[in-house]
C-alpha cells in the first residue's frame, strides 16, 4: 500500500527560505515527468517513519497524482535536517531494481535446544514492475531447527526476479561457536576421566595377578 503525501508546486522562494518555513524542496522525475514540488517537513517526517527502502509514495500535487519510489534524501551534515528529496516515478510496465527489507518472525524450535538464529541477509535485491515490488518480505522461521538453513530459493516471489543465486543463505539456526567448543571440551574431559579410571582398574588388576604368583 502506497504512503500518501500532499504536495504543492515549488514556490519562487529559495530552498533555504523554504526550509526555514518548514517546507522541504523536492523533485519528482522519471520518464517524461519532471516536477519541482515542496512538501511540509512534519508531514514528510511522519511518512518516512512508516516507510522502508521499497515503500511506494503516492504524491498528489494540485489534483495530479504521481506513483513514486523514494530515490534519495539529502541531509544537512551537522543538523541531519532534510535538505532535499528525490522521488522517482517509473512507467507502470518498467522493471525497476529495489532492495527490499527482510523481516523474520516467529521463534525457531531450535532455540529450545540451545540454537541461535543468525540472519545473514537484511535486504533482498529484486527486480520487477512497480506494482509487484513488495514493501517488505516477511518470513516465518518458527519451524527452523538446529542446523536448518533458509535460502533464497525457499521464497515464493513469482512476480519479481531475485538478483542473487537462489542457494544464497538468508538465515540459519545453529549452536554458537563458543558453546559448541565448550560442549566438546566437556565431553572430552568426561571421556578422559573415564579412560583414566579404566586404566587404573586394569593396573590394579595386573598388580593383584602378580601378587598371586608363587
Amino acid at each position: 500500500m502506497a504512503i500518501e503525501l500532499v504536495a504543492d508546486k515549488r514556490s519562487e522562494e529559495t530552498p533555504r527560505r523554504l526550509r526555514r518555513h518548514g517546507v522541504i524542496p523536492c523533485v519528482v522525475y522519471g520518464g517524461d515527468v519532471h516536477r519541482q514540488i515542496q512538501i511540509g517537513a512534519k508531514a514528510f517526517q511522519k511518512a518516512l517513519s512508516h516507510a522502508t527502502r521499497s515503500s511506494r509514495f503516492s504524491i498528489t500535487v494540485e489534483g495530479e497524482t504521481f506513483d513514486t519510489f523514494l530515490r534519495e534524501i539529502q541531509y544537512h551534515p551537522l543538523s541531519d535536517d532534510v535538505l532535499h528529496v528525490d522521488f522517482y516515478q517509473p512507467h507502470a510496465d518498467q522493471r525497476v531494481r529495489m532492495n527490499v527489507p527482510i523481516r523474520l518472525y516467529g521463534t525457531p524450535v531450535g532455540l529450545k535446544l540451545g540454537g541461535t538464529l543468525f540472519q545473514i541477509r537484511e535486504y533482498l535485491p529484486i527486480k520487477g514492475v512497480r506494482d509487484n515490488i513488495p514493501e517488505i518480505v516477511e518470513i516465518d522461521v518458527s519451524g527452523m531447527e538446529v542446523g536448518s538453513v533458509l535460502r533464497l530459493g525457499d521464497l515464493d516471489l513469482n512476480d519479481v526476479s531475485i538478483l542473487l543465486p537462489l542457494d544464497s543463505t538468508i538465515a540459519t539456526v545453529k549452536v554458537p561457536r563458543r558453546a559448541a567448543v565448550d560442549e566438546e571440551s566437556e565431553t572430552e574431559a568426561v571421556e578422559g576421566t573415564a579412560e583414566e579410571g579404566a586404566t587404573t582398574e586394569a593396573d590394579s588388576g595386573a598388580a593383584e595377578a602378580t601378587t598371586d604368583e608363587p
